[in-house]
């Protein structure tokens, strides 16, 4: 059985009393054990990274197969992989890492992996959390531990509890992935595989394995599951009359799906793209499951030259593309989608070409760093400093050339003797998801 330990308040409160992970064994006892799911969403199924926050799959299954040195849960700050708090060394912070700790496939993990899981994380936007701690090394006493020039034990604390600083072994390849979490990962063939991980940190899931494969589009899922062929609607219960035992769920926004402009674009301004998606009818956008949308105007329009809105191969994002692009192109300032490799994307904005572009980005903040502050790394990765302030993520956009046009939500119909865990960031948690006992 592993035990936890909750901060209490602030970053600066002392260790609670000991917790028992939510997966423990006290647990199964009251809880059934085992089975399977299976079910379809409407995202490219090729490679899962945690460190990249515009993976709409890590959004997804991220918190199921990684961990980070402390966690935020329903009780506050609680211990991940770290063994305890950070500690004040001279002039340093010192995390040591948990010792014995192993991944869904064996490789053991020391202070080693830390060093190189966060540099992958900072190269990948998480910049504005590393680099006011300084540059992390593996301590010359302790295999284990990691030194944090710069930080306090407060900074490191909050910094190293964002779910963009996971760790994984140091040869981790975003098409195989492998973590510490409640299940082990395989891709293969458009179809991602989640199996109990005997190994896992925080305790192995409830469920044996829960199998998901890649939706050709928005209705694929919901074709499925009301003839019977999978055990989860994907946003709705049904395509046509929807499934007759069916029961509805809703957990909320893992991840916003935003409009971006380049600097040299056609929408510039700081703000101005928000206005125009601002502007699409709600019955344009209604049908792709984005959540709470504005109303609209009938006379929305784009008024630019001619452009290209670039977006993954990816069904979902392919059908919101298109559907900005349907209401807004008109003749002489038309909206072409184009499709292209995430990293293609990144390296025309980086080119400094103008184009518009579609993503779905993961909150990252922090007590520290809120929701909000994922919005401005769309535009420039590197960026070293976030906004501080802001309730949602729309509060971002007046300062930069992002607009957000709605959310990821994990919400559609399951079966009755599924039971879907909400996260404590939002979402599912499938870690502490099961059937009901019989």
């Amino acid at each position: 059985m592993i035990s936890r330990r909750l901060l209490l308040g602030s970053a600066a409160a002392a260790l609670g009393a000991s917790l028992t992970c939510a997966r423990s064994a006290s647990a199964l006892g009251r809880t059934r054990l085992g089975g399977k799911f299976a079910f379809s969403v409407p995202f490219a199924i090729r490679s899962l990274d945690p460190h990249d926050f515009s993976d709409p799959l890590a959004a997804l299954f991220g918190h199921a197969l990684f961990d980070s040195l402390y966690v935020h849960d329903k009780r506050g700050l609680t211990l991940g992989l770290a063994e305890a708090l950070p500690e004040r060394e001279g002039t340093a912070v010192v995390v040591r890492l948990r010792g014995g700790l192993r991944t869904a496939n064996g490789k053991a993990l020391d202070a080693r992996d830390v060093v190189a899981s966060l540099k992958r994380a900072r190269g990948r936007g998480a910049a504005a959390w590393l680099d006011p701690l300084g540059a992390p090394a593996v301590s010359s006493k302790d295999a284990l531990a990691v030194v944090f020039p710069k930080a306090s034990p407060s900074s490191a604390l909050l910094a190293l509890s964002s779910p963009l600083l996971a760790i994984v072994p140091r040869d981790f390849d975003a098409r195989a992935p492998d973590g510490t979490g409640a299940f082990g990962a395989t891709l293969k063939d458009k179809q991602l595989t989640l199996t109990r991980n005997a190994n896992a940190a925080m305790g192995p899931a409830f469920l044996e394995s829960l199998t998901v494969r890649e939706a050709a589009d928005l209705r694929d899922s919901l074709r499925d599951f009301e003839v019977g062929r999978g055990d989860l609607g994907w946003l709705g219960t049904g395509l046509f009359s929807g499934r007759p035992e069916a029961e509805k769920f809703d957990h909320g926004s893992v991840a916003s799906f935003v409009l971006v402009s380049g600097a040299t674009g056609p929408l510039p301004k700081p703000g101005e793209l928000q206005k125009v998606v601002d502007s699409i009818p709600r019955a344009a956008l209604a049908h792709l499951g984005l959540g709470p949308l504005p109303a609209g105007s009938a006379a929305a329009a784009y008024a630019g030259p001619p452009v290209e809105l670039w977006v993954e191969p990816s069904a979902h994002l392919v059908e919101i593309a298109d559907a900005i692009a349907t209401a807004l192109s008109a003749k002489d300032h038309e909206i072409t989608v184009k499709q292209g490799a995430r990293s293609d994307i990144a390296a025309r904005r980086h080119r400094g070409e103008a184009f518009l572009s579609l993503h779905a980005i993961r909150p990252l903040g922090t007590q520290a760093l809120p929701a909000t502050a994922h919005v401005a790394l769309i535009e420039d990765p590197s960026r070293t400093t976030l906004a501080t302030t802001g309730a949602s993520p729309r509060d971002a956009t007046g300062s930069t050339r992002v607009a957000v046009v709605g959310e990821l939500r994990v919400a559609g119909g399951k079966t009755p003797d599924l039971v879907l865990s909400a996260h404590a960031r939002g979402g599912w948690d499938l870690a502490s998801s099961r059937l009901k006992r019989k």
